[in-house]
């Protein structure tokens, strides 16, 4: 665990700490402990310091815990997870790492260069949300591994359901409640040097998010904004890697579930190739075919086409 995280740590919202007891605590010189604080003020967490009493955080923050995420892990087995303050990316990350073991798992308190889809930036305030990545090895690429955005998706919004009752997904990998994202899903694959085929799925989600998000060019919300109350994002995470992880050890196109989320089914939908700021086409959604493919019956046109993720992108025609 890094120093900064350490420290932070440490640091109470009810009272204040010494910088020299929390340096004993956490085997760093009073130095450290103040370069600590300064990255977490740029981090955004906001800690005061008073001469002679020490430093103190301005409201409470409760921090990821890796114990208490693994305590509530049931269904399957990581043969890592770490827990870090701050990363580039938690896909970016796990997909240069080496492998040790058949499921890997990696979540952050703030992410400095969060990736999604299609390129774009996604947006990371610290000790709020969910940034997620789970990681596994196969041997061979099958068709079920094309679908696993889907899969997960399916996956991440069944337990969603439980807080949020109209929890929707945005083909292909967005989750949205009234047309507002409130997470997004990424999956990576990179062969290795051996052959084998490294999986990464991501995962951001707001949860306890409130304030306004710069840089986010379409509307959001949180579980928080939500259900008006903050959550345990301890547990969620669990709850998350559960379901998830089995998809990525044992990937399988059931879609069975997929009308009961689907947010653009019957809508009239604008579609969009490469970079485009204009539709190419615009039509009325189908839902997916079993390859998780988008039916969309384009104007104008008698068939219906079937859309891929890696090649377009849809928004719903206001």
């Amino acid at each position: 665990m890094h120093s900064h995280y350490r420290v932070l740590k440490q640091l109470s919202h009810q009272k204040f700490n010494s910088g020299e007891k929390i340096g004993k605590i956490c085997q760093v010189t009073k130095a450290m402990v103040w370069k600590s604080v300064e990255k977490l003020r740029k981090l955004g967490i906001d800690v005061i310091a008073v001469n002679g009493r020490g430093y103190k955080l301005a409201q409470n923050i409760i921090l990821l815990d890796s114990n208490e995420i693994l305590s509530h892990i049931h269904n399957v087995k990581l043969d890592c997870l770490n827990v870090s303050l701050s990363e580039t990316s938690t896909n970016s990350v796990l997909l240069e790492q080496k492998n040790t073991g058949q499921l890997n798992a990696l979540i952050t308190e703030h992410q400095s260069s969060g990736r999604g889809r299609r390129g774009k930036v996604w947006v990371s305030p610290i000790a709020k949300n969910i940034y997620m990545s789970l990681c596994t090895s196969s041997e061979e690429l099958t068709p079920a591994h094309g679908s696993l955005s889907i899969q997960t998706g399916l996956a991440v919004a069944g337990v969603l359901k439980q807080y949020i009752p109209n929890i929707q997904l945005k083909w292909p990998n967005d989750l949205w409640v009234n047309q507002h994202k409130i997470g997004g899903i990424l999956v990576d694959v990179k062969v290795q040097a051996n052959g084998d085929f490294k999986i990464v799925f991501g995962l951001g989600l707001n949860v306890n998010v409130l304030t306004a998000l710069e840089k986010v060019d379409q509307p959001w919300t949180s579980i928080c904004q939500l259900l008006g109350q903050e959550i345990n994002r301890n547990i969620l995470a669990a709850q998350l890697i559960d379901v998830c992880g089995q998809c990525l050890i044992n990937p399988s196109p059931d879609f069975s579930r997929w009308d009961e989320f689907d947010a653009l089914k019957s809508s009239t939908v604008n579609v969009f190739t490469a970079s485009d700021k204009k539709p190419s086409c615009f039509g009325e959604a189908l839902g997916i075919n079993s390859l998780g493919n988008l039916l969309v019956q384009v104007e104008g046109e008698s068939s219906v086409r079937e859309l891929t993720g890696g090649e377009v992108s849809i928004r719903v025609k206001q």
